[in-house]
């Protein structure tokens, strides 16, 4: 898969972006959430990062993202997934990883949104100085799929690298789909539901150019007779 910038005129608005460090930009952080959700957990860093704040009004984060008829059953559920994310970064073939809370508390009152930062998790949003991924949220807003914000977020933060070679799993595992049995048994759909359509969004609207290619390991059996 290739992912690499281009002469398309997206420009950067550093007065509506986030800044999350690389690590968390390619763990496990958007796994399994909702577009929604997604956009809930962006504006709560946002609203930390431009002036320290840990609460927002329900309606400013609607306006951000546009949102219409976003009810309190709704934000029931978001805040309650969201609560229960982790943020991950694991090692496998050296034998390594390692897991932390992403929020402490998460309230809705009447319109207003109150949350706390896990520690574990602030240096990656607070501070940074390098290596870190910045995110247009004016951008984000127009993907209709959490599988663009996803894979956005993990091109992005492969710093520097504009050809990843990535297996059908770790596709599936970076996409939070690995459980689901249609894609894991029929790539088509996988490719046709998931990666194409955040291919298709990620090319429309953002400053990447990304394409893939499929390579297909074929066994040969030899008779040795």
């Amino acid at each position: 898969m290739a992912g690499r910038l281009n002469k398309k005129e997206v420009l950067i608005s550093n007065a509506d972006s986030i800044k999350k460090s690389n690590e968390l930009s390619t763990s496990k952080l958007n796994q399994g959430l909702t577009l929604n959700q997604m956009q809930l957990l962006s504006y709560a860093i946002y609203s930390t990062q431009k002036d320290g704040s840990t609460t927002f009004i329900k309606a400013d984060f609607e306006k951000k993202f546009g949102i219409e008829k976003y009810q309190t059953k709704h934000a029931k559920v978001d805040a309650q997934r969201i609560l229960s994310i982790q943020a991950g970064l694991e090692d496998l073939e050296n034998d390594s990883f390692e897991y932390w809370n992403v929020f402490r508390k998460m309230k809705y009152d009447n319109g207003t949104f109150t949350f706390l930062w896990d520690p574990e998790i602030t240096p990656h949003i607070l501070d940074l100085k390098d290596r870190y991924v910045l995110t247009d949220l004016t951008v984000t807003a127009k993907f209709k799929s959490g599988f663009s914000w996803t894979l956005y977020d993990h091109l992005r933060g492969s710093y520097g690298c504009w050809y990843k070679s990535l297996t059908k799993d770790t596709i599936m595992e970076i996409f939070g789909v690995d459980e689901k049995k249609s894609y894991r048994e029929n790539t088509g759909l996988l490719k046709k539901y998931v990666l194409d359509v955040a291919i298709a969004e990620i090319n429309k609207f953002t400053e990447l150019e990304v394409k893939y290619e499929e390579i297909k390991k074929v066994v040969q059996l030899l008779d040795s007779n």
